[in-house]
């Protein structure tokens, strides 16, 4: 180079290449050094310190001289690394101290642009630290970043170019950056919520299908052991109990079998049993077999519902009763239900 003098904004300790004329050795000085290659194999560097001969013959003539840049400069990077969450970014700006410290390596790697060479390997150390932070702690993690190029864990940084590298970092937030960060936190929770919402839902309906289940086969129970007395009982005491009875009611129709809700009709007609519910979905079973049923399919009750005594001798007629005294006989039911779908 003509001019001794180098720019301020160096972007590398590659300067430039060039092919000595008549052999002539660069001269010393104090802001290039020269690294000058010969034909017959071996290399010399040239400071202003002096001159390092390496596997250097006698009397060898220059063949190519590299410049490379003496002295300490700063490249600049702007850059974004995650918070923890990486829903937000801190803003960093790292100013990268660099100078040479092995010529010969700054000319193989060609180093002509320390910012564009260091950024990746920076930027991955640097993100290691940082998300494990929150985007409002940028002070905390600027110390962390600090403590971690204090030890000397990060000393080999630009090693491998050839440089001595030194960082130099400072974290920032802005105020649209803090509010996106508490927007992705409003999300976060919304969708922390409806989550735990939805399990809540599963985990009841889970339970309400155990329930369920638990009162179908009480009631399956009684009804094989013909304890009908304690199941009209039990549905008149807890009438929330008619949803599992009448789902067992569709599934013995489903199954073919028709007993259970013969049994019921005969306790509604009666009036023995007194459940809206299980009377509308009795009716609405036997609209699904075709037949239309209106009016209410029973008659009111003669007594008042009594808890379930001991079963007496069937047919019990005191001896005094006279054939004028005897009540009459209950109704039979409806020909729409005789015979299971087909009206007389």
């Amino acid at each position: 180079m003509n001019d001794p003098n180098l720019p301020d904004q160096l972007p590398g300790p590659f300067l430039r290449e060039y092919r000595p004329a008549g052999g002539a050795r660069p001269q010393p000085g104090a802001q290039i050094a020269s690294v000058v290659f010969y034909g017959n194999g071996g290399y010399t560097v040239v400071t202003a310190l002096g001159t390092e001969h390496h596997g250097k013959r006698w009397a060898a003539r220059p063949s190519t001289v590299c410049e490379v840049a003496e002295g300490t400069h700063i490249a600049r990077l702007a850059l974004e690394l995650p918070a923890a969450g990486g829903a937000a970014f801190f803003k960093v700006e790292v100013d990268v101290h660099w100078s040479v410290q092995d010529h010969l390596q700054v000319v193989r790697e060609r180093v002509t642009d320390v910012a564009a060479r260091l950024e990746a390997p920076i930027l991955e150390r640097l993100r290691q630290v940082s998300e494990h932070f929150e985007v409002r702690a940028a002070p905390d993690a600027n110390r962390a970043v600090d403590r971690e190029a204090s030890t000397g864990k990060w000393d080999d940084l630009g090693h491998h170019l050839g440089l001595r590298v030194r960082l130099f970092v400072r974290f920032t937030t802005d105020e649209k950056t803090l509010a996106q960060a508490d927007d992705n936190r409003d999300a976060t929770w919304s969708d922390e919520l409806r989550r735990r919402e939805h399990d809540r839902e599963l985990a009841d309906e889970r339970r309400r299908v155990e329930l369920l289940q638990m009162r179908m086969a009480a009631f399956r129970s009684m009804v094989d052991g013909g304890q009908w007395n304690q199941l009209v009982y039990m549905l008149a005491a807890e009438p929330e109990q008619a949803r599992a009875y009448m789902e067992l009611l569709r599934q013995e129709a489903r199954a073919d079998r028709r007993e259970l809700l013969d049994q019921t009709m005969r306790l509604i007609e009666q009036g023995v049993l007194q459940s809206p519910e299980v009377e509308e979905q009795v009716r609405s079973l036997l609209n699904e077999t075709g037949l239309r049923v209106e009016g209410s399919l029973g008659h009111p009750p003669q007594r008042e519902l009594a808890a379930p005594a001991e079963p007496g001798p069937r047919d019990h007629r005191p001896s005094w009763l006279t054939a004028e005294d005897e009540p009459p006989r209950p109704q039979r039911r409806s020909a729409a239900f005789d015979d299971w779908g087909e009206a007389e």
